[in-house]
C-alpha cells in the first residue's frame, strides 16, 4: 500500500499543507479560510481535510499527519494568544506526529532555510511547489521533508 505523508504548518486564518506521496512531493499550497470576527478553529481544520482541496482519496492509501506545534515561552507572553490559536485548531485534526519550530528548524534564517528546502526537492517537486513568497506552504514542505528525512534540523542535506 502507498503511504501518504501530510504536513500542516498552522495557522488561524490560513495554513500550509505540503503532502508526499511514497516519500515524494507532489502537493504544496496554503488553505486559507475568510476571516470572521468569530474565529472556529474546526472551520481550518474543515478547510486542510477538505477532498477538493486535497485531490487524494484517502482511503486508498495509508496517511500520516504531522505539523509544526509552536511552544509556548514564559519571557514570551504576549504571544501565548496567537499559538493559543493555532493549537485551537490543531487540537481539531489527528497528529501522529508534532515537531516544535526549534526541533525542524532550529534557528536558521528564513530565506537561507528555503534556499535549503528548495535545494532538497526535485525538479518534479519544485514544479508542484507555489512561489517562495507563499511561506506557509514552504514551511509545511520543510515540515515534511524533516519528517521524511530528507532534510535535517534547519534544512540542511542528511
Amino acid at each position: 500500500m502507498s503511504k501518504l505523508v501530510v504536513a500542516v504548518d498552522l495557522g488561524k486564518w490560513k495554513c500550509g499543507r505540503a503532502i508526499a506521496l511514497d516519500g515524494r512531493v507532489v502537493d504544496c499550497r496554503t488553505i486559507s479560510i475568510p476571516r470572521r470576527r468569530n474565529h472556529r478553529p474546526g472551520v481550518m481544520a474543515q478547510a486542510l481535510t477538505d477532498p477538493d482541496s486535497l485531490a487524494w482519496e484517502f482511503k486508498s492509501y495509508g496517511s500520516e499527519w504531522v505539523c509544526e506545534w509552536p511552544k509556548k515561552y514564559p519571557h514570551q507572553r504576549a504571544k501565548h494568544q496567537n499559538i493559543d490559536d493555532l493549537h485551537a485548531v490543531g487540537k481539531c485534526l489527528r497528529w501522529d506526529k508534532k515537531y516544535s519550530p526549534h526541533a525542524w528548524k532550529g534557528n536558521v534564517a528564513k530565506p537561507a532555510h528555503r534556499a535549503r528546502i528548495k535545494r532538497a526537492l526535485t525538479p518534479e517537486e519544485l514544479a508542484v511547489m507555489p512561489p517562495m513568497a507563499d511561506h506557509d506552504a514552504w514551511d509545511a514542505c520543510g515540515i515534511l521533508l524533516f519528517h521524511l528525512g530528507r532534510v535535517k534540523r534547519g534544512g540542511i542535506k542528511p
